[in-house]
């Protein structure tokens, strides 16, 4: 379950997400550039694409627009870099602003449910009831086989978004998981037969959204504290977390 996820989702129903909003363009983004050169770099590259793209019937502002640029922008290490620290939360978080606008950006992009499909190299052993536990990148397509056919997901997500007109990279129909959205195991499929999606694939792993686990919800602010890295002493009772929860 991955319980020491950055997995904060700003909850749009009290006052946190508009308290850390001005929070976070206020102190941790002009913090966060001048601390990081490369995250510096890469959002006002972002803010370039930002001046020359046009938005049809968009409800992504600037700065969401910009967090999805700079986190699947590939000639930057930022991904890959800010992916590991959100999953285990083991290093003091240098990336408030990049986190914030990404889960403000899938919010405002959500239009429900729909299927996705999630190929990897490596070999997975989910528990019935699990969480990516960090911005897991699936795709409506299940034939972009350049990320493997080792464990795949067939994946029914009701808390994603659908990406592709804003990221850096086009053509891979990008629906993009939140980390606090928990899925449940409903199938696995070794040696899948060809002729099926993602019929290449060593095992395939079907799964759907049974709803949230947000332990850091609001946290940062709630601590008014710069770090927001997990502590061991964090973990949960999941197993009954998860009886407990719905949409």
């Amino acid at each position: 379950m991955t319980p020491d996820s950055i997995d904060d989702k700003y909850d749009k129903y009290s006052s946190c997400r508009d308290v850390m909003y001005g929070k976070v363009n206020r102190v941790y983004l002009p913090d966060e550039k001048k601390a990081n050169p490369e995250f510096n770099s890469s959002w006002m590259k972002a803010e370039e694409e930002w001046k020359k793209t046009v938005l049809d019937d968009s409800k992504l502002t600037r700065e969401q627009f910009i967090a999805i640029y700079v986190y699947t922008n590939p000639s930057t290490s930022i991904f890959s870099t800010f992916n590991t620290i959100v999953r285990d939360g083991s290093a003091p978080f240098k990336y408030h602003s990049l986190h914030f606008f990404l889960t403000d950006a899938i919010r405002t992009l959500n239009k429900g449910c729909e299927n996705t499909y999630r190929r990897t190299t490596v070999d997975f052993n989910p528990k019935l009831f699990f969480r990516f536990g960090t911005f897991t990148s699936s795709s409506r397509s299940p034939n972009i086989t350049t990320y493997g056919n080792v464990s795949c997901f067939s994946i029914k997500t009701c808390y994603g978004a659908y990406l592709e007109p804003y990221t850096a990279t086009k053509e891979e129909e990008e629906v993009l998981i939140p980390p606090y959205e928990v899925f449940k195991v409903t199938n696995v499929q070794q040696n899948p037969p060809k002729n099926e999606p993602l019929g290449d694939c060593k095992v395939v792993y079907t799964v759907e959204s049974i709803g949230v686990q947000s332990n850091f919800n609001c946290k940062l602010l709630n601590k008014a504290g710069s770090n927001r890295s997990s502590n061991k002493g964090y973990i949960m009772l999941y197993i009954m977390l998860i009886i407990s929860v719905h949409f």
